[in-house]
C-alpha cells in the first residue's frame, strides 16, 4: 500500500514539478520573444495579461511540489527526524532542495513577478519606445531579465539536487 502511495505522491510531484518550470519556461522563452511580432502596446498588454492570470497557478503548483517533495522525504521517506536531516546524504539533499524550492518560489512570487508588473506598467518607457527611443525599454527588460533568472538559476541547482537522490 505505502509502495504505492508513494509512487502516486511521485507522479504528483514530478507532474507539478513539469508544470511549474515548464510553464514558467514557456512564458519567458516561448510567449515573449513571439510578442516581437505584435505591436509594442499589444506586446505589453498581451504579456501583462498572460503573467497576470498566470502567476497564482504557478505559485500553487510551485507550493505543490514543495508540499508534496516533503511528504515524499519524511512521511514516505527516510527522513524520520531532524537529525537525519545533518546525518546523511539524503537527508543533506533532501533538506538544501527544499531550501533552494522554498526561496526560488518565494523569490518568483515576491521579487520576480512584482519587479515584471512594474516594468509592464512602467508607462514612461513604453511611451518612450512607441516614439523610437528603445534605451529605457531595453534597459527594464534587461533587468527584468536578470531578475528572472534568479528563478531559472533555482530549478537548475534544484535538478541537480534530484539527480544526486
Amino acid at each position: 500500500m505505502n509502495w504505492t502511495i508513494y509512487q502516486t505522491l511521485l507522479w504528483i510531484h514530478i507532474f507539478l514539478a513539469i508544470n511549474w518550470v515548464g510553464g514558467l519556461l514557456f512564458v519567458g522563452w516561448g510567449v515573449f520573444p513571439l510578442l516581437k511580432i505584435f505591436p509594442l502596446q499589444d506586446a505589453r498588454r498581451t504579456i501583462k495579461a498572460i503573467m497576470k492570470h498566470s502567476h497564482y497557478l504557478f505559485t500553487m503548483i510551485g507550493a505543490g511540489v514543495i508540499l508534496t517533495g516533503i511528504l515524499l522525504g519524511t512521511w514516505l521517506g527516510p527522513v524520520k527526524s531532524f537529525g537525519m536531516i545533518w546525518q546523511t546524504h539524503y537527508g543533506i539533499v533532501w533538506f538544501s532542495a527544499l531550501i533552494i524550492g522554498v526561496l526560488t518560489l518565494i523569490w518568483g512570487t515576491f521579487i520576480g513577478y512584482p519587479y515584471a508588473m512594474r516594468v509592464l506598467s512602467e508607462g514612461t518607457i513604453w511611451e518612450a519606445a512607441s516614439t523610437g527611443d528603445y534605451t529605457p525599454l531595453i534597459r527594464s527588460l534587461a533587468g527584468l531579465v536578470f531578475v528572472e533568472s534568479v528563478e531559472g538559476a533555482g530549478f537548475i541547482v534544484l535538478l541537480t539536487l534530484m539527480l544526486m537522490l
